[in-house]
């Protein structure tokens, strides 16, 4: 670990599903980034196989990057929501308080679908001021009162137009997060409203961040899949990070969007060089649907969707759920 004024602290997590998009993900943030300042990765570890980190090791490779695994204690996750195939990992980022060391006051959460396409030393130079947390506004969301927004936001005392952000690239103010046991306040919320909740840790988030989250330019946290980067016909050479929030991930379904392609271009600089999703029957129907221009009139479809299968597949987390296996 380096804290020294010219170490990043990154934060992310993954299981041994997600070793290639880690990989990818944090290689680009170490290929944009300048050669004076020390990457510090800390991964929360669910179950990699020691093989996969050796991988991972020879793709950052190099004296300025030092890489930390850490197992998180998932026993107060229990009674949280879920639903779908949504595992409880994606909780994680709840629980970066407790694994990273006290000397780490801030850290980067980066999720492992996004692609980092320019050098972070600008968003980590600036800090997050006077700000618990600083995020971009979801694209898909932008209120706590919109529709899968923060569903209790009245009983929470939040104004309707409340600006709902996006957790997948979060820069943490960690010191402080420890301070207002923002965490704990965000399990309480879950886990009294699991019934009511539509994208679990990120709605938990907001329900008690959302005044003390200091803005980003959405250039730190672009959508591919809707929002921003909806039917671009070529790379914004303004984004910094590209996400590809929802179910088309890349390393699995070959995306007719710019971003895909780029995507294969880093994933072939990395030990996963020429890995490519396998291409079924409904590969072409999705690259259609994707980038149709009718796209954009069906998201509330797609939303309604979600809130179907949440209604069927619905759940609170179980002992079992929690269970670290190692």
């Amino acid at each position: 670990m380096s804290t020294g004024h010219n170490a990043v602290a990154i934060v992310c997590s993954a299981d041994a599903g997600y070793v290639l998009p880690l990989t990818v993900m944090l290689w680009s943030v170490r290929t944009h980034l300048p050669a004076h300042r020390h990457l510090d990765i800390h991964i929360i570890d669910e179950d990699i196989p020691e093989v996969e980190k050796a991988r991972l090791r020879r793709s950052l490779g190099g004296d300025a990057v030092t890489i930390s695994w850490h197992t998180a204690d998932r026993s107060r996750l229990i009674g949280v929501p879920l639903w779908g195939r949504l595992p409880i990992c994606v909780y994680n980022k709840l629980l970066v308080p407790d694994v990273l060391p006290e000397a780490i006051n801030t850290a980067l959460w980066l999720d492992s679908d996004t692609l980092v396409l320019g050098d972070i030393s600008p968003l980590w130079d600036e800090g997050t001021g006077d700000s618990t947390v600083r995020a971009v506004q979801d694209s898909m969301v932008p209120l706590v009162s919109s529709d899968m927004g923060v569903a209790r936001y009245r009983e929470l005392g939040l104004r309707a137009d409340t600006k709902y952000f996006n957790c997948g690239v979060m820069l943490m103010n960690v010191a402080r997060w420890r301070e207002q046991h923002v965490s704990e306040r965000a399990l309480e919320y879950l886990k009294t409203y699991a019934r009511d909740v539509a994208f679990l840790e990120q709605e938990g988030l907001n329900a008690v961040l959302s005044n003390q989250c200091g803005p980003l330019d959405p250039q730190w946290n672009w959508s591919v899949s809707v929002g921003g980067g909806f039917r671009q016909r070529s790379v914004d050479a303004h984004v910094k990070i590209a996400h590809f929030s929802g179910n088309l991930k890349p390393w699995k379904h070959d995306g007719g969007n710019p971003y895909f392609a780029l995507y294969y271009e880093y994933i072939d600089r990395t030990v996963f060089a020429g890995f490519r999703p396998k291409r079924r029957w409904h590969t072409g129907a999705l690259r259609s649907y994707e980038q149709a221009a009718f796209r954009r009139m069906l998201l509330s479809s797609e939303q309604w969707g979600i809130k179907v299968w949440r209604a069927f597949t619905g759940r609170v987390a179980t002992p079992e759920d929690v269970r670290t296996t190692r």
